[in-house]
């Protein structure tokens, strides 16, 4: 009987037989072996330009794709989509500029964001800049437990106002997830 360790996410499960059928020892269904054993479930993406804050749209579409192992990441509408049920970690980063860019006028960037699974809230950050040149930031991270075909995005808690950077030398809004168990 061959020995078969499979890398999910970070975690690695040890099975008695190749793929096939399922494992009783670590209830892993490797009926759906293949991409998702190989190079586990795992995207990160990024917004490619400043723009204003009050004219995004309520889910963000993180347009640039680096990384999309199982395919769960659609960048045309901002969603990931859980190929597989497990466990999963996401993170999300916001950048709010202290200057007038992409437009705007008025107050310096402020925004809340929040990440949501199948429209629940799930988690919150909050940026905000209160003179020019105050730039900030901020990052999360969650653990969800997620059942295939849940969705996983990040939505706009309210409408906002001024500039959010994404770019090379301020930073950048990224979104990223990865399955861990």
């Amino acid at each position: 009987m061959a020995l078969t360790l499979i890398l999910i996410g970070m975690v690695v499960l040890q099975c008695a037989a190749d793929c096939c059928t399922s494992c009783s020892r670590c209830s892993y269904d490797r009926s759906q072996c293949g991409e998702y054993t190989k190079h586990g479930v795992a995207f990160y993406a990024y917004i490619s330009k400043d723009f204003a804050i009050s004219t995004a749209s309520s889910t963000f579409a993180f347009d640039v794709v680096i990384t999309n192992n199982g395919n769960g990441y659609t960048p045309q509408t901002g969603i990931f989509t859980t190929p597989i049920s497990g466990v999963y970690g996401f993170s999300w980063t916001m950048m709010a500029a202290g200057t007038h860019i992409a437009g705007t006028k008025g107050d310096y960037g402020e925004i809340r964001t929040h990440i949501m699974q199948n429209g629940i809230i799930k988690g919150t950050l909050h940026v905000d800049t209160e003179t020019y040149g105050d730039d900030a930031s901020s990052t999360g991270f969650v653990i969800l437990n997620l059942n295939k075909d849940d969705t996983v995005k990040i939505s706009k808690a309210w409408i906002g106002e001024g500039s959010a950077y994404s770019n090379e030398q301020q930073g950048r809004w990224t979104f990223s997830g990865f399955k861990i168990a």
